[in-house]
C-alpha cells in the first residue's frame, strides 16, 4: 500500500486481521475500516494526513487514539460495542465532524471535553436513558448532526 503514492482514499471491508499496520501510507486522507473480524488495534501514527476517520463494527476493538491524527476533520466510530476508551477527542484542534454510536464510550465525557471546531455532531448511546440526556445536551449546544457520507 506504501507505494502507492497517489492512494487518498482506502476502505477495508470485511476480512479478518488484528491491526492495520500494513495499511500504512503517509499520503492517505480517508480510512473506512468496515466489519473487519478480530481488529483490536488501530494505530493511527500509520496515517499521518488522515482528515477522515470511519471506523464501523468492530467487536475487539477496546480503544482509539487519535491524538496522532493532527489533521483529522471527519470522525466516526459505529457499532464498536466494546470501545470505552476514545483517546486524544478532546485535544483534536481540526474536528470538525464527529459521530460516536453505539460504543461503550462515556459520551458526556465527550461532552465535557469537545473541541470548540467541532461543527457537527451526533452521539447515540445503546441506554435509551443516557440517550435522551445526551441528545438534550447536544440540542442546548446548537449543533447540526454529524452524517455519514462518502462525499469528498
Amino acid at each position: 500500500i506504501k507505494s502507492i503514492a497517489p492512494l487518498k482514499s482506502l476502505t477495508c471491508v470485511l476480512g479478518g486481521r488484528l491491526n492495520v499496520d500494513d495499511l500504512a501510507h503517509d499520503g492517505l486522507e480517508r480510512l473506512e475500516i468496515l466489519r473487519v473480524l478480530g481488529l483490536s488495534e488501530v494505530n493511527l501514527a500509520l496515517f499521518p494526513s488522515l482528515e477522515r476517520l470511519t471506523v464501523e463494527d468492530q467487536r475487539r476493538l477496546n480503544e482509539l487514539d487519535v491524538r496522532p491524527s493532527q489533521k483529522l476533520q471527519r470522525f466516526s466510530v459505529f457499532n464498536c460495542k466494546k470501545l470505552t476508551r476514545l483517546i486524544g477527542v478532546d485535544s483534536a484542534g481540526s474536528l470538525e465532524s464527529l459521530r460516536i454510536g453505539l460504543t461503550d464510550i462515556e459520551l458526556n465525557e465527550i461532552l465535557d471535553h469537545l473541541p470548540t471546531s467541532v461543527k457537527a455532531l451526533s452521539l447515540s448511546s445503546p441506554r435509551k436513558r443516557i440517550n435522551d440526556e445526551i441528545q438534550l445536551r447536544i440540542a442546548s449546544l446548537g449543533l447540526p448532526s454529524a452524517y455519514y457520507t462518502q462525499a469528498p
